[in-house]
Order: structure tokens, then C-alpha cells, then sequence
């Protein structure tokens, strides 16, 4: 299954989905656009990137995670993680993600390595060529981005969408209550 399972239109909350980035290179780019699905829509990073497309900024997504410009995800539930699909700007292709990795956290603090990935050609249109093999449920998600593809100033991305099944959460009885029995 696909998530978020709606179209986002706003940062969130929005049906249980929230999402941020670590910056923003104006309103018009705000990284919900990535996850609307629309194709002329992108999110875009501050200045961040240098000679090599290497990111030359500290940013930081917490515990585990390498820096680089952020874009995360609060499911409204687990979700185990399978694949992603990526597309880079159609316009701007060259500021496309290169190098990356995708994490997972309970905490939005500590965070997993689920896929990494270096030396990717970008695409044009989301394709599904990054996997993961872990088997651990997480709640929120996040790319960062290490290198865009050309050197060039900020990463632009067009679409994100990740791929994994929902974990159910047990629903729990509350006993006594007016509609016991």
C-alpha cells in the first residue's frame, strides 16, 4: 500500500499525516507538495549544496541519521517499511537526490538506517528501485539528502511516496461502560 493514502494539502495534520522539512526555499515549495502527487508541484531546500552536489550545510534529523536537508513523515500508524518511490523535478533534474538514506523512528528522535542509496540516476517520474528489508514497524519516516546530482545550490524533489503495510493496532475494551454487555 501506498502512504500517505491522501493527498496532502497542507503541512498536516491532515488524516493522521504530518510532515516538515529541514528548510524551505519559499512557499511556494512547501514540502507537502511532494506528497500531493500533483507533477508540477516540488519541494525545495535553502542553499545547502556545493562543489559535487556534496552537501556542504549541519543540519541534522537527530540520533543515528547523517546531515543533510530533511524531508519527514508522522503516519498515523506503523508502518513497515518496503520501498520507496522518488522523482526528482522534471525541470530541474540536476537538483535531484543522488545520494540519500531513508529512516525510521518511534520517537522522532532516535533514528534507523532502512535504505541507503549513492550514485542514483534521477528520475523523472516516481519509480520504485529503493528497498528496504527490514521488518520493524516505524512511525515516522525521513529522506535525507547527502548529494544532488549536478552541482547545483538546493535538492528539489517532485514526488515521495513510501510503500509498506499498516501494522494493526489492537483496539483495546473498556470494561463498565455504557455499552457494556
Amino acid at each position: 500500500r501506498k502512504f500517505p493514502d491522501t493527498v496532502m494539502a497542507s503541512n498536516g495534520p491532515q488524516r493522521g499525516y504530518t510532515v516538515s522539512a529541514s528548510s524551505t526555499q519559499s512557499s511556494t515549495y512547501e514540502v507537502y507538495n511532494i506528497f500531493h502527487l500533483n507533477l508540477d508541484k516540488e519541494w525545495r531546500s535553502d542553499t545547502q549544496y556545493g562543489s559535487g552536489g556534496a552537501y556542504t550545510g549541519s543540519r541534522n534529523l537527530g540520533t543515528g541519521a547523517v546531515n543533510g536537508e530533511w524531508v519527514k513523515i508522522e503516519m498515523p500508524h506503523k508502518i513497515v517499511l518496503s520501498s520507496i518511490d522518488l522523482s526528482g523535478d522534471t525541470g530541474y533534474l540536476n537538483r535531484a537526490p543522488e545520494d540519500f538514506k531513508v529512516y525510521g523512528s518511534n520517537d522522532d528522535t532516535n533514528w534507523t538506517e532502512l535504505i541507503s542509496e549513492t550514485g542514483i540516476t534521477p528520475l523523472a517520474t516516481p519509480g520504485t528501485n529503493h528497498t528496504s528489508s527490514s521488518s520493524t514497524a516505524y512511525k515516522y519516516f525521513a529522506l535525507v539528502v547527502t548529494r544532488t546530482y549536478t552541482t547545483f545550490d538546493y535538492v528539489a524533489i517532485e514526488t515521495l511516496v513510501f510503500n509498506g503495510t499498516e501494522v494493526a493496532e489492537p483496539v483495546l475494551a473498556r470494561l463498565g461502560g455504557s455499552f457494556e454487555g
